[in-house]
């Protein structure tokens, strides 16, 4: 049995990391760990200043270096531009004091997915059958932050507005699979 005396109030405090020291055996280890060995030397930099800014730890597996297939004046070149992994997005999302979790999930050909506009409910139905029917199409994803004080709106993003392609259109080996 637990009386009013028992209770303790437990002050919560959100785990705010502390920057990285990138003194040169840090940047060593990333440069030589982590980074592509193809990273031109000025984008190593504009990664290392982009980790110090966004606090994402690459060795937490929270950012990346990914090399990239893009058109420059009308010519495929690779670069390496800088990337937030989930686990960099999940860090960042904790750090917001008004944050309270949230839900979403992939949706496929042959789900059943409607947002009701006034409410914000999402109703979201599947069947692994209507999925395999529809040879397991990814049609987008769907997310809605839960945040103290807010009213927020579900987000949709189409699977077509993010597919990196190669040169001949084809998604690439990464966004195919």
């Amino acid at each position: 049995m637990t009386t009013e005396t028992d209770v303790t109030e437990i002050e919560v405090r959100r785990y705010v990391p502390k920057p990285i020291e990138w003194n040169p055996e840090r940047r060593a280890l990333l440069r030589g760990q982590v980074c592509p060995p193809s990273a031109t030397d000025e984008e190593f930099a504009l990664f290392l200043d982009w980790c110090r800014s966004t606090r994402l730890n690459p060795f937490l597996q929270q950012a990346y270096l990914v090399e990239r297939r893009v058109q420059v004046n009308g010519s495929w070149v690779t670069k390496h531009q800088p990337m937030a992994g989930i686990g960099g997005f999940r860090a960042l999302v904790d750090l917001q004091p008004d944050y309270e979790g949230g839900v979403g999930g992939a949706v496929y050909l042959g789900d059943k997915f409607a947002v009701d506009q006034r409410t914000g409910e999402v109703v979201h139905e599947w069947d692994l059958t209507s999925r395999a029917k529809n040879g397991h199409r990814v049609l987008g994803a769907w997310w809605q932050v839960k945040r103290r004080g807010r009213v927020t709106r579900v987000m949709f993003l189409p699977f077509e507005s993010r597919v990196q392609k190669t040169r001949e259109g084809a998604p690439t080996k990464f966004w195919a699979t």
